[in-house]
């Protein structure tokens, strides 16, 4: 900052003392001069001495001056008004102001007369308190006759007007106006420039709660609104003329929810737009002109994110970009969403967005990110349901909801991140969708209940295979239950018979294939194909054909509802298992149970529990329920299976 220097001579030294004491602070006064003269004393131990003289003519000029005392304290003064002046003093973690009125000290214990236009006032600080002189310390001729450097330190000053507050009083280059942890707002501002600067103004301008930006303003009119209640929001401030072309104005703001924001500079926006957050607290600082700035700069203002969206609608085709709450799709026309995409814009921090959408016939598909496609086009598959999440610093500032108008249902209830919106096992489309995003943990825009409704009776239209008919083989179960997922999965159209033929066979061990053969029964011979040998002939029709041995019967049904098949080794008749022990080749001796037999599951109802199979060994379709007991048990005695996905 460039400083203006001047040695000022003490005038009117010899003064007509009228012997005015209070609380041991002596008072001069003299009529014929317009003089404000402070000595600042002070032992090894404080702040040292200063002896300070201010014409009272800056009043009149509005200038403020600095002085140091001897040990390198700094100390500020300036005149509030004809007969009020301010003694602001450095006590290491701020400034103690002790300001002189008609008499009276606002802080300490501290009285003078300045009605008269001239005072001299005797202080002793200690600890940053303002206390009374000794009676040992007295001016002396020699203390008073000392020449005083005098500078101009505040290039600007400014005032902001806060809620419940009012006008504080002035501030100067890089003092906060405001306050902090208060939750007030401020609602007005003054700047003004020091004399001493070149020539140009310092104009400003406010965003204002209800009203948007004010007009243009300049050297100490008030920007803002009084006796309205209204916040600002942010502020603009820059310079003109030769003091633009000399000097940078920077400024940073303290906004609610947000804190201190980085710096900003000649008519950059600080503070935020969209949010609806009040500013609390502002510094203002003048720099010369191209000089480093006096923090950060990478984020002085939040302006808030836009999340658009655009979706491919049955019959339509893809429609327009859609932001922040506004629908996409259509409603009341019986037409489906069949894909979306979905980006952020002004983003205030790093991060991004990702979806997932479930597809008919498909299930959930993996995420995507950042406006590319999730869902399908021109394949006429409608979505199902959605999720929708932030990533990064986005995340953890932001919250994004979302809802559906689904098929039946209608709109359905908000969910957020991540969350399903929409509905499950129920054959049922989407039809529209609203995305909006919320400063974290702020309300709901709606109601949160009812985002996702998921049929409690999950049911594969799984085609069903006799191991009977028209091909009779009593030990197929097996390939049956294979056969049927391969063909709901579309793998294969193959007959039992050729199935069952070109599954691989040897004489006694099912862990390396079939063992004998399928269409007769063999005494001595455990007639069967294990999990691990049965998936490996079903990778030959589909690479998505699984050894699934071990899951539980959650995993199951999480298979059952991702639309995925599974073949099951269970009991004849689901009836307790018997077990026993059977020699299979070079697997030796194996215990097992005597009683195994396979089929398919394809269902499962939640409010009752119970699962629902296809069960081979019949000349017709035999399909039915089971209860969850026995189920579970002639399951988890192995817990052998295969999953088709």
């Amino acid at each position: 900052m460039k400083k203006c220097t001047r040695k000022w001579k003490l005038i009117g030294f010899f003064l007509a003392v009228m012997g005015i004491t209070f609380l041991g602070l002596e008072i001069a006064t003299d009529p014929t001069d317009s003089l404000f003269t402070t000595e600042v004393y002070a032992s090894t131990n404080q702040i040292g001495t200063a002896n300070i003289t201010i014409d009272i003519a800056d009043w009149e000029s509005g200038v403020e001056r600095h002085f140091t005392s001897s040990n390198g304290t700094d100390m500020y003064v300036h005149w509030n008004s004809e007969t009020s002046a301010s003694i602001f003093i450095d006590n290491g973690n701020g400034y103690t102001e002790t300001t002189l009125y008609d008499g009276i000290s606002r802080t300490g214990s501290t009285q003078a007369s300045i009605s008269m236009g001239y005072v001299a006032v005797n202080y002793n600080i200690v600890d940053s308190r303002i206390t009374t002189v000794p009676e040992d310390v007295k001016a002396t001729t020699d203390t008073m006759a000392a020449a005083v450097t005098a500078e101009f330190p505040f290039s600007l000053s400014y005032q902001a007007h806060i809620s419940d507050i009012g006008w504080q009083a002035d501030r100067h280059d890089g003092e906060l106006s405001g306050t902090e942890g208060e939750a007030r707002r401020l609602e007005a501002i003054r700047i003004k420039r020091s004399d001493s600067l070149p020539i140009g103004d310092i104009v400003y301008r406010t965003h204002v709660q209800d009203y948007g930006w004010l007009n243009w303003v300049s050297n100490g009119e008030s920007s803002g609104t009084e006796g309205k209640a209204k916040r600002l929001e942010a502020i603009e401030i820059k310079l003109t003329d030769d003091l633009a072309q000399q000097y940078d104005i920077y400024y940073r703001v303290h906004a609610q929810n947000v804190g201190w924001l980085d710096w900003a500079k000649n008519g950059e926006s600080s503070g935020t737009a969209g949010y609806g957050y009040r500013l609390e607290a502002i510094v203002i600082k003048l720099v010369e002109k191209n000089g480093e700035a006096p923090g950060p700069t990478t984020r002085p203002f939040l302006k808030y994110p836009t999340v658009s969206y655009q979706t491919h609608v049955q019959n339509i085709g893809w429609q327009n970009d859609v932001r922040n709450g506004e629908s996409s799709g259509t409603t009341g026309r019986a037409l489906r969403l069949e894909g979306i995409k979905i980006q952020l814009t002004d983003l205030p921090y790093a991060g991004s967005i990702s979806y997932s959408t479930h597809i008919q016939n498909i299930g959930w598909q993996n995420d995507v990110n950042d406006g590319l496609l999730s869902g399908t086009s021109g394949q006429g598959l409608r979505l199902e349901a959605i999720k929708i999440k932030l990533d990064g610093e986005m995340a953890q500032n932001f919250d994004i909801y979302y809802r559906v108008h689904a098929q039946i249902f209608g709109w359905t209830g908000w969910a957020k991140n991540g969350e399903p919106a929409g509905t499950a096992e129920y054959g049922y489309r989407l039809e529209a969708i609203q995305i909006k995003m919320i400063p974290k943990g702020s309300e709901a825009p709606g109601k949160t209940t009812g985002a996702f409704m998921e049929n409690p009776k999950v049911v594969l239209n799984v085609p069903f295979v006799s191991q009977l008919t028209p091909t009779y083989a009593p030990m197929g179960c097996e390939g049956a239950s294979l056969l049927m997922g391969l063909q709901y999965k579309g793998y294969t159209s193959a007959s039992l018979k050729s199935f069952l033929d070109n599954m691989p066979k040897n004489s006694i061990n099912p862990f390396e294939s079939f063992a004998s053969s399928p269409y007769k029964i063999v005494n001595g011979v455990f007639q069967s194909i294990f999990p691990e040998a049965l998936a490996a002939y079903g990778k030959t029709y589909s690479g998505k054909v699984a050894d699934a041995t071990g899951i539980s019967t959650a995993q199951l049904k999480a298979e059952i509802k991702q639309g995925n098949p599974v073949v099951v080794y269970v009991t004849n008749n689901f009836t307790s298992p018997i077990w026993g022990i059977f020699y299979m080749g070079s697997a030796g001796y194996v215990r097992t149970i005597d009683n195994m037999h396979v089929m398919t599951l394809i269902g499962y109802d939640e409010g009752t529990g119970a699962y629902l199979v296809n069960d081979p060994n019949s000349y017709t379709k035999n399909q039915y329920w089971v209860k969850k007991d026995k189920f579970e048990k002639a399951y988890d005695a192995l817990k052998y299976a295969i999953v088709v996905r």
